[in-house]
């Protein structure tokens, strides 16, 4: 079991010169409070981070440190393992990772990933993921249902320390280490070359279903476009015929109207100008009696002879101009019917226009889809595509690999017992399918405790059935947030639980990172409050157990003010003058 017993850091985010110091052990249930950006959820983080050289959220490294300081970021993180005594430092800017065992700090020589790949695999015993998956519980970081079922997978094992099977490997390595990995290879890259030629074979079976496809539908379009090109060319025909008619007519009666309508306007202005001849002379003799120019007396009977005349005239006159204005009339009217006819000779011509464009566009057309069919058909009926000879290379490397396999297996018969026990579909996978059914009895138990009442399993492949008491299946997506938290809480428990069953991972501390503040409603949070503080107890492989361990130290992260009275112990946080610190 790791007991975390104190963590401190300085310099780390908004945390200033001073140590923020956590007592991991004092057993008891902690609630940490503040608001956004108080530096509340800091210690998840730094816990993190002094571990696995990463931030619980996602935070690059150069963001951990002070913004403020900007140096001197340091983590300290104290641990007992059994009888030994573990002290971490991390630290950047400048950078710094030592390792206590009893007091005495571990020797540096290796690199820094080989350095934390052995903290994991050989003093945690367990990954950043593993980690998260057992000792914390939040929004920030993806649950157990949320990984995939590699992952899933990893979790387990790690939780169930099976991994110590790849230790009794080490008797049998000179022996098998090299065969093992040439076995596992070849299966490998057997199975991989498989479907990688089922996958070409299928990808040429459809590319050719699909050109083939693609040609139908393209000679459908020639097809369709032949057809409106020949209704275009036989109207178009017709349409020519008609507007050279109309043109024809038009010709032939706009001149002589215009000719006949410019004659008569001629006359017209003559006998306008001889009217007002006529109407000036009227006048002078309607006016005088005698001469202006001579002074002579005009004789009467003479006078009104010449009005009388010219009244007359001018009647005659009027007459020949309604006449005119008749004959006016009737050719503008004729002329009407011409600009009639040569409304509808454009409207020829653009019809005419518009076809020829599309006779053009559709011939282009065809031609671009005839060529497009050409290149299809070439495509599918050569021999030579570059697809066909990576299913022939695919074949031939399958058939390699099969007279490799038939080699090692002569070679390994003398060790199949050996290796079949110690292979991953072996010892582990058995242990693995023991484990399954008290796995899900688990959850299953822990989610009815928490009043979800639903059937969950998870199969061989890690991957989740979830029936309701109708035996209706959900999938985890479909679930309410706060539905979702009680089936992350139930695996959360689990893994603890089967951690210490296996005494492998087990820890004393559980973080719970805002469970209560949103997720849970009011009645799940108090059933979770119970279960994390009152010790409810379980039944769990025949033995009644609590859900919490009496040595289990709980911090709760919330902005809920009000739960400060379930709580044994509250931290609050707060930013003054720009740090974070514990009030």
């Amino acid at each position: 079991m790791i007991v975390f017993k104190k963590l401190r850091y300085k310099n780390f985010l908004s945390t200033g010169n001073a140590f923020t110091e956590y007592d991991l052990n004092s057993r008891t249930n902690t609630l940490i409070i503040g608001k956004n950006g108080s530096g509340k959820s800091t210690l998840l983080d730094a816990l993190t981070f002094s571990l696995f050289g990463k931030a619980y959220r996602n935070i690059n490294k150069p963001a951990l440190i002070n913004s403020v300081n900007q140096k001197d970021c340091m983590v300290e993180l104290e641990f007992s393992i059994g009888k030994k005594e573990y002290v971490i430092r991390r630290g950047l800017k400048p950078a710094v990772l030592d390792i206590n065992v009893d007091g005495i700090e571990l020797d540096k020589n290796a690199s820094v990933k080989d350095f934390q790949n052995n903290l994991e695999s050989s003093v945690l015993k367990m990954n950043y993921k593993s980690f998260c998956s057992v000792v914390i519980l939040g929004s920030r970081y993806d649950s157990f249902m949320n990984m995939s079922p590699a992952d899933r997978r990893k979790v387990v094992e790690d939780v169930l320390d099976i991994e110590i099977f790849s230790e009794m490997n080490v008797v049998l390595r000179d022996r098998l280490a090299k065969l093992k990995e040439l076995v596992r290879e070849n299966d490998s890259m057997l199975r991989l070359n498989e479907e990688k030629k089922s996958l070409q074979k299928s990808n040429i079976e459809t590319t050719i279903k699909e050109r083939e496809t693609d040609i139908q539908l393209m000679q459908s379009k020639i097809d369709v476009i032949r057809a409106d090109i020949d209704n275009d060319v036989m109207t178009l025909i017709e349409d020519k015929v008609n507007m050279s008619r109309i043109k024809k007519d038009i010709s032939e009666k706009r001149s002589p109207l215009e000719n006949r309508k410019k004659a008569v306007e001629d006359v017209f202005r003559d006998l306008n100008k001889k009217q007002l001849a006529i109407e000036k002379e009227k006048k002078f003799y309607d006016d005088n009696d005698s001469c202006p120019t001579c002074m002579q007396d005009i004789d009467q009977k003479f006078r009104v002879g010449m009005i009388a005349k010219r009244i007359e005239t001018s009647k005659e006159i009027d007459v020949a101009v309604h006449k005119l204005d008749d004959t006016l009339h009737a050719i503008a009217v004729e002329m009407e019917g011409v600009v009639k006819m040569e409304a509808v000779h454009d409207g020829f011509s653009r019809t005419i226009a518009t076809k020829e464009s599309r006779i053009r566009t559709g011939t282009d057309r065809i031609t671009s889809l005839n060529d497009e069919i050409a290149a299809l058909r070439v495509r599918n009926d050569s021999p030579t595509d570059a697809r066909e000879k990576v299913l022939k290379d695919l074949e031939d490397a399958i058939a390699d690999l099969d007279i490799e396999k038939y080699a090692l297996s002569q070679q390994k018969k003398s060790h199949d017992v050996a290796y079949d026990m110690l292979k991953d579909s072996g010892i582990k996978a058995k242990i693995i399918e023991n484990y399954l059914p008290i796995i899900n009895a688990q959850i299953n138990e822990h989610l009815r405790d928490l009043d979800f009442y639903v059937k969950f399993e998870l199969d061989e492949t890690f991957n989740e059935t979830i029936k309701s008491r109708h035996l209706d299946e959900f999938t985890y997506a479909s679930f309410s947030e706060g539905e979702k938290a009680r089936i992350d809480l139930a695996l959360l428990f689990t893994w603890r639980k089967i951690a210490e069953l296996k005494n492998s991972v087990s820890t004393n501390l559980l973080i719970l990172d805002e469970v209560f503040d949103g997720s849970l409603d009011a009645i799940g949070a108090d059933e979770v409050m119970a279960k994390l503080l009152f010790k409810q107890s379980q039944h769990f492989d025949g033995q009644v157990r609590d859900t919490q361990s009496n040595d289990t130290n709980v911090f709760v992260i919330s902005h809920k003010i009000d739960l400060v009275d379930k709580f044994t112990e509250t931290i609050k946080f707060e930013k003054v003058r720009g740090f974070s610190k514990m009030v």
